[in-house]
């Protein structure tokens, strides 16, 4: 009778641990995942906020005259009536030594065998001037 009772016993242990472990083990797996998603969206939102606030900096410089003109100049070259707009264009590139032939690998693709191409030299395109 004893043995049986002790049987009991110990089936009732295991099935109290087990159910220990569904009720605290996983909503504990789920508390934390849920703090370090709440972490991550503060992040986020310490970011957004930093966004935020450069973005109302750059409204209200823009609410002046003078920042409105200042990027009319520099950004589009616009002048002012009567000014004349000036600018300097970059020096053309340097042209490009090329061989008048390049060994290349075998089309076939044996790496020992290898061909001549012709290659052409292409002068490069003159800049556009505004």
């Amino acid at each position: 009778m004893r043995s049986g009772l002790r049987r009991l016993f110990q089936a009732l242990l295991v099935v109290a641990i087990l159910g220990v472990g569904v009720f605290a083990v996983f909503p504990t797996r789920t508390y934390l995942a849920q703090q370090d998603a709440t972490s991550k969206e503060r992040e986020r939102l310490k970011v957004l906020v930093e966004e935020t606030e450069q973005l109302k900096a750059r409204a209200a410089a823009l609410d002046s005259d003078t920042e409105i003109e200042r990027l009319a100049r520099e950004d589009h070259g616009l002048v002012r009536p009567g000014e004349e707009a000036y600018r300097v264009l970059r020096p053309p590139l340097p042209p490009v030594d090329l061989p008048e032939m390049w060994l290349v690998g075998d089309p076939d693709g044996d790496p020992e065998v290898t061909s001549p191409v012709e290659v052409e030299a292409v002068p490069p395109e003159e800049p556009i001037s505004g």
